[in-house]
């Protein structure tokens, strides 16, 4: 198993920063899944790993050795790609074995290794195809054969899930988290897939424009983000943000026809502060709307999602989305209240971003 370390690492293309000053650990054996949007920066930061970027500032070290002037085939390291990158013209079985042959391993112990490999992957049937004979899904376990049967330090994964269709992504997501598991090896995995993310990572490494957000458990992720970018892009239905202003009864959101507060106070020296009060839309009720704490909204539209219903709502400028695991019966226009569970309100500084920590 290997430890990966970037110490200051950066990441130029001309005038673009891609990578920003990165300061980050990977322990032994740790399923780290590197998550943002498209251009974040998180498959840069994997291709330096691998040694197909140079880093323009910093250091990568793998078990305390720096890497940057070592080349890729001599990093301990096996890559997957997104698009699978199989030989055409090689069968199931040479694809996987191609790296014992280039090593010069004999042609008796790699078949059977092959074999084993195959039989991990639950291919072995198919080891005289070819990869145009082959499905996506099966694709995919053929370029992880091909990694696995290096038995590298550590893993190395772009996107491997991105070209299935979302049954099957699904269904390889719990066989690559088995293997990983099974094998002990330390994985780097990039996504803008949030589901694929949480479910998968021991730790979340969360980018924006190059720059590291969050580093933190999926659990820590979701219930105590770092800022505000971390928290509206993980979770579905996104978190809802509303302008608000501290005072002395606890935070008021500007909301039509009159004030409505919420009893989260602050200390007195934050009286008058403006702040963004943040809550997931799991945390919202929907009241019979006697309650003087209620707040008054308009449903706008409802959605069924099966197991979970999404009723969007408004109050002025405020829009809201509310996550029900109940069924709800409401009309476009309908008037309902609604209230916070108040211990899961995060406040976030409007010019910074930063979440705003208890005392």
């Amino acid at each position: 198993m290997a430890s990966i370390s970037y110490r200051n690492i950066t990441k130029r293309f001309g005038s673009v920063t891609a990578v920003n000053n990165l300061d980050l650990e990977v322990r032994e054996g740790e399923f780290l899944v590197l998550l943002g949007p498209s251009g974040c920066g998180k498959t840069t930061l994997l291709r330096m790993t691998a040694g197909l970027e140079e880093v323009s500032a910093g250091a990568i070290l793998m078990n305390g050795r720096a890497v940057n002037e070592i080349a890729p085939k001599d990093r301990d390291i096996a890559m997957v790609f997104q698009s699978y990158a199989l030989y055409p013209h090689l069968t199931v079985a040479e694809n996987i074995g191609y790296p014992l042959k280039i090593r010069g391993v004999d042609r008796s112990a790699a078949a059977a290794k092959t074999m084993a490999v195959a039989k991990m992957l639950k291919i072995e049937q198919l080891l005289n195809r070819l990869p145009r004979e082959l499905s996506g899904g099966q694709r995919q376990r053929v370029a992880l054969g091909r990694a696995m049967i290096r038995e590298p330090g550590a893993f190395l994964m772009d996107e491997p899930l991105s070209n299935l269709d979302a049954k099957l992504r699904v269904e390889t997501r719990a066989e690559i988290k088995k293997l990983q598991r099974d094998l002990g090896k330390t994985t780097l995995y990039v996504t803008h897939d949030q589901a694929e993310a949480m479910s998968l990572a021991t730790r979340v490494a969360i980018f924006d424009h190059g720059v590291l957000q969050q580093a933190a458990s999926p659990q820590e992720i979701f219930e105590e983000p770092a800022n505000q970018f971390v928290a509206s892009f993980v979770g579905t239905p996104s978190m809802n943000f509303m302008a608000a202003t501290v005072v002395a009864e606890g935070i008021e959101i500007k909301a039509q026809p009159k004030r409505y507060v919420i009893g989260l106070k602050r200390p007195a020296s934050e009286h008058g502060r403006p702040v963004v009060a943040g809550i997931r839309p799991q945390h919202i009720r929907i009241g019979s709307g006697g309650a003087a704490s209620a707040l008054p909204v308009k449903v706008f539209i409802t959605e069924s999602l099966g197991t979970e219903f999404h009723i969007f709502v408004e109050n002025g400028d405020s829009k809201i989305v509310i996550a029900s695991a109940s069924p709800v019966d409401l009309a476009t226009g309908e008037m309902i209240s609604i209230d916070f569970e108040v211990d899961k309100i995060k406040l976030f500084d409007p010019a910074t971003g930063l979440r705003i920590r208890k005392w």
